[in-house]
């Protein structure tokens, strides 16, 4: 590595970027960069390191670093000559937002995370952003930094280009930024309906009008949905009570199953799948109780061969219902009697 006699390199002032915001030099923590000051070209971390900056230091809201390029690496090696020769005089910082002005248009606080040799200005056409680590090339991504740090909208400008991002109508409201900007990081609206179809929530003929409106209205496909998924769900509660205390009622849902916690866990199962629940709910085995053991002891057993002790003990009832057979066999457990 071979340390050259470099001018310094203004890696940052207060010029507005590419982006449409300025970055306050006083406002860029600068600690861990100097424990580690990387330089890339173009922020091309897949090309690897191509040196490290020294002297970096603010002055006159300038954060100004003297280059040494790694001349072992031979990216390096020909990017040092390219500067040295002076056809390439730019640099461009790498930083990760913290804090960000109501307007969108100045960066208070940021950490700075790498700074390249770029072959166009920093500040005017050429910045990195990163989010937790990673680069941010996204337009979408950088609409979603903004937005999470300013609770209003952007104005002119910004507010065209991250509607334009976003595909959304230009008359779109900041409601329709952040709820397209929320569909980003979680289900698509096609998985969305897809998941409300297997719940019953919606049929599956409604997909493509459902699909549309996400197209046209976020905000209105999100709250239609919702306020559908809480009337199916009043709709299963409704009958699900019905089921459950039905089946208490014929003992095929005996305690502790019907206890509160039981009763909450078919309530569960129902909502997540009515027609499942509801089978295994009706199918359920019904408990055997004493009287029913009385009234059904000895059906479909041979009886032929019992006296009247069988059934005084097995199946009185039967005896008082006929009482012919009763008569019989009174007369033959005295003949029985008298022959012992």
């Amino acid at each position: 590595m071979t340390k050259r006699k470099n001018k310094e390199f203004v890696i940052s002032d207060e010029s507005r970027n590419s982006f449409g915001f300025k970055i306050l030099t006083s406002g860029i923590m600068l600690e861990k960069f100097i424990r580690n000051p990387v330089m890339f070209y173009n922020h091309d971390r897949q090309s690897g390191v191509i040196g490290r900056w020294e002297n970096i230091h603010i002055k006159n809201k300038k954060l100004l670093a003297t280059p040494v390029f790694d001349e072992a690496d031979e990216l390096g090696k020909k990017i040092a000559q390219k500067v040295e020769s002076g056809f390439i005089r730019a640099a461009s910082i790498g930083i990760e937002i913290l804090n960000i002005d109501e307007m969108g248009k100045t960066v208070l606080s940021c950490e700075l995370i790498e700074c390249s040799i770029c072959d166009v200005p920093s500040n005017e056409n050429a910045l990195m952003l990163y989010q937790d680590g990673e680069q941010v090339s996204d337009q979408k991504v950088y609409a979603n930094l903004n937005l999470i740090k300013n609770k209003i909208p952007m104005k002119d400008k910004d507010v065209k280009r991250i509607i334009e991002a976003l595909g959304l109508d230009p008359d779109a409201t900041i409601d329709d930024i952040i709820s397209a900007i929320t569909a980003l990081s979680g289900e698509s609206p096609n998985q969305i309906v897809e998941n409300a179809i297997k719940m019953n929530v919606v049929k599956a003929y409604e997909k493509s009008g459902l699909l549309k409106m996400a197209k046209t209205d976020f905000q209105s496909f999100a709250t239609y949905l919702h306020d559908r998924k809480i009337k199916y769900l009043e709709e299963v509660r409704s009958f699900s009570t019905e089921l459950i205390n039905k089946a208490v009622r014929d003992g095929r849902l005996p305690y502790p199953v019907n206890s509160k916690r039981g009763k909450a866990f078919w309530y569960a199962a129902l909502e997540n799948d009515f027609e499942g629940g509801k089978f295994v709910l009706e199918n359920l085995t019904k408990r055997t109780v004493l009287s029913d053991m009385i009234k059904g002891f000895g059906q479909g057993v041979d009886s032929n061969e019992w006296t009247l002790d069988d059934y005084r003990k097995k199946a009185p009832h039967k005896l008082a219902a006929d009482p012919a057979l009763y008569q019989r066999l009174l007369e033959e457990d005295k003949i029985s009697k008298q022959n012992k």
